[in-house]
């Protein structure tokens, strides 16, 4: 009986345990942020509304952030966890800005866009594999360029100076320059709100 007890036991935790371990609370929350990201990509491509595209892109920030606050505060870090994680990234925060480019129809922003989906690419890899200072950020985040291209947006910056604005934010995410993470979490809620505020009364 405590043969068969032990084998079933086993077979739990091969079948069980083993196939759902990643399925942790930051990882269910990180597929959120993917599917506001893809409902996002899909009003822009199917019905070209821009507005609403942002608002459910700004929306993704939300859970970004607080998939990386549940995997702090509760210990829950995985290095599958963190592969997806940016992985989601780049399709929320980086795709994004490049169908943007594509959407506006203009040459210059659609170079300047590839350059900036290169570098946001670039600085998550590189955010992978280097080990940095707990609490500390090095470079301009994705989320944050991805924010301030949406702002640019909304107080109708033309479409030459945007394609120059999406240049230097890929410099930025580049950048060595480190930022205590605490700041860069504020800048995010600020710019979360300020697009929130700017958006909602357009679509009233």
């Amino acid at each position: 009986m405590a043969t068969i007890t032990i084998k079933v036991s086993s077979l739990y935790q091969r079948l069980v345990v083993h196939r759902f371990e990643n399925l942790t609370v930051p990882n269910l929350v990180t597929g959120f942020t993917l599917a506001f990201a893809l409902s996002g990509i899909y009003l822009l491509l199917n019905s070209h509304f821009l507005l609403g595209a942002l608002l459910l892109w700004t929306i993704c920030d939300i859970f970004d952030t607080l998939d990386g606050y549940i995997a702090k505060r509760f210990k829950m870090f995985s290095p599958l966890g963190a592969d997806l994680d940016s992985l989601v990234d780049v399709i929320a925060f980086l795709i994004p800005p490049f169908l943007i480019s594509f959407h506006l129809g203009h040459d210059f922003l659609l170079v300047s866009a590839f350059i900036f989906v290169f570098a946001g690419v670039y600085r998550l890899a590189r955010f992978n594999v280097e080990k940095n200072s707990q609490g500390v950020v090095v470079g301009l985040q994705a989320s944050l360029a991805a924010h301030l291209i949406y702002l640019a947006l909304l107080i109708n910056v033309p479409a030459n100076y945007l394609a120059m604005f999406y240049i230097v934010l890929s410099f930025l995410m580049l950048s060595p320059k480190k930022m205590e993470g605490k700041y860069s979490l504020q800048l995010t809620g600020l710019l979360i709100t300020l697009n929130a505020l700017l958006i909602v009364p357009k679509l009233a």
